[in-house]
C-alpha cells in the first residue's frame, strides 16, 4: 500500500478568529445585525466544545491500538469437557479495536448530545461526572440554544387567556424554556411575567452581552474540566482544539 500523510486545520479556527473581531465591533451593528451575530456566536462556542470532546474522546481510543500491543499477548487457555486448548485472542482484539475505532469515528462528527453519549461509552463515566452541577446546566442550556440557531428555528411563544382575559406568556413545552431558567438563575435574565407587551425582552435577553459572555465563560471552564478529568497522560497532548480567543468587555 502506498504511504500516505494528511495534513489538517481545525475549521473552528476561523471562526474563533473572526468571532474576536466581530466582538470587537458589535456595537456599530443593528438590532438585527447584532442578533445575527450573537447567534453565530453560540454556535461557534458550541462548535469549539464539541470540537474539545471529540478531541478527548479520539485521543483516547487511539491509544486502544497504540498502547496495547495486541499481537504480543499470549494466547488465552481454554478448557471445556473436550479439554484444555489455547485460544489466540485475536479475534478479541479485532472486536475491541473495530468498536474503539467505530467511536472514534461517531465522535468525528457528533453533536453535542451525542458526544455526551460517546464520551461515557470511551471513558465509562458520564459527561456529567467531571462537570459541576452549574457547568452541566449551562452545556445543557447551550445545546438547546445551539439547536435552535444551527436549524433556523422559530422563536415561538405560546399565549393563555387568564381570567381577566389578559394574555399570559407561558414557556411550557418550549425548547427554551431551560435556557431561560438557566439565565435567570443566575440573574444574568430577570424574571417577569410574561404577556403580549414585554415577551420579547426573553427573546432579547439571549442576543445580551451579559448572556453572551456566561456562555462564553461556562465554555472554556468546561474544557478546562474536560482535560483535567483526562486521567492517561499520553493522551493529553493529542487533537488539542486552539482556545477561544480572549474577548473584552
Amino acid at each position: 500500500m502506498t504511504p500516505r500523510s494528511i495534513s489538517s486545520i481545525s475549521t473552528g479556527v476561523f471562526g474563533k478568529a473572526y468571532l474576536a473581531r466581530a466582538w470587537d465591533s458589535r456595537n456599530e451593528l443593528s438590532e438585527y445585525e447584532r442578533r445575527g451575530f450573537a447567534q453565530f456566536f453560540y454556535l461557534t462556542i458550541c462548535g469549539h466544545i464539541e470540537s474539545v470532546l471529540s478531541g478527548v474522546i479520539k485521543a483516547r481510543l487511539k491509544f486502544v491500538n497504540l498502547s496495547i500491543h495486541w499481537e504480543s499477548l499470549p494466547p488465552m487457555q481454554y478448557t471445556s469437557p473436550a479439554g484444555t486448548q489455547q485460544c489466540s485472542i485475536d479475534p478479541i482484539a479485532t472486536t475491541i479495536k473495530s468498536l474503539a475505532n467505530g467511536i472514534a469515528a461517531e465522535a468525528e462528527s457528533a453533536p453535542l448530545s451525542k458526544l455526551a453519549e460517546l464520551y461515557a461509552k470511551a471513558f465509562g463515566r458520564p459527561l456529567n461526572s467531571v462537570l459541576s452541577t452549574e457547568l452541566s446546566q449551562d452545556l445543557k442550556a447551550l445545546a438547546a440554544l445551539r439547536n435552535v440557531f444551527a436549524h433556523g428555528r422559530d422563536l415561538v411563544m405560546e399565549f393563555r387567556h387568564d381570567p381577566n382575559d389578559r394574555l399570559q406568556g407561558t414557556l411550557e413545552e418550549n425548547p427554551l424554556q431551560f435556557v431561560v431558567q438557566r439565565l435567570q438563575s443566575v440573574g444574568v435574565m430577570k424574571k417577569v411575567e410574561i404577556n403580549g407587551a414585554n415577551y420579547d425582552s426573553i427573546w432579547s435577553g439571549f442576543f445580551s452581552d451579559n448572556s453572551l459572555l456566561h456562555f462564553y465563560n461556562a465554555v472554556r471552564s468546561i474544557e478546562i474540566s474536560v482535560r483535567a478529568a483526562s486521567d492517561f497522560t499520553p493522551e493529553q497532548g493529542f487533537y488539542m482544539s486552539p482556545p477561544l480567543p480572549e474577548l473584552l468587555e
